[in-house]
């Protein structure tokens, strides 16, 4: 059984190196991944695209991810067990829906069978992202992680308006979701 884990991102930040929110971030992550495949394989996928602010405006957030979580599992005292983690960049997503959408589509068109899928999110996405896999990922066993990574003022409003943004986040998605799969 292969172990795919696949890490979304949050756009990409002026300096990724040193970006607090990321740091927490891929930090839990590398750590979460590490505690069930040191010294194993591991297929780590980075979903995210071109949402940099910045110019040129060219870089993508799977390359961010990756440029960072390599800067952890380089180092010295963890190297010798990280050293068969693959990396794997999908940079064509711009949202959470595609971020499982191409995410799925990988499994497949890699004829991947039995994949043991742990899929990391934001903590206060976490039910829309769950209602996704659900759909996107029928019939295989996912494990959906969120992660209470941020520390801005967006993590702080008030519940009840989050919850707003998530029901309308996913009515959207849903209604893409359904086009897309009527489309296929």
């Amino acid at each position: 059984m292969e172990k795919i884990f696949v890490v979304v991102g949050y756009g990409v930040p002026k300096n990724i190196m040193i970006d607090d929110n990321y740091n927490r971030y891929l930090g839990t992550i590398f750590n979460k991944i590490y505690d069930v495949t040191a010294s194993n394989t591991a297929v780590i996928l980075f979903c995210g695209g071109k949402t940099d602010c910045y110019p040129p405006y060219k870089r993508t957030e799977a390359e961010e991810m990756v440029r960072l979580f390599k800067s952890f599992a380089d180092r010295g005292f963890v190297k010798a067990k990280t050293i068969k983690w693959k990396y794997i960049k999908e940079k064509r997503s711009v949202c959470r829906l595609e971020n499982f959408l191409y995410a799925y589509e990988y499994i497949i068109k890699n004829k991947i069978k039995n994949p043991a899928v742990t899929i990391f999110c934001e903590y206060t996405r976490q039910k829309r992202a769950m209602e996704l896999v659900k759909k996107i990922f029928k019939g295989y066993k996912i494990r959906l992680e969120p992660i209470d990574f941020d520390l801005s003022y967006n993590r702080y409003l008030d519940k009840k308006f989050i919850n707003e943004k998530e029901t309308r986040q996913m009515k959207r998605a849903l209604l893409a979701l359904r086009d897309k799969l009527i489309n296929s």
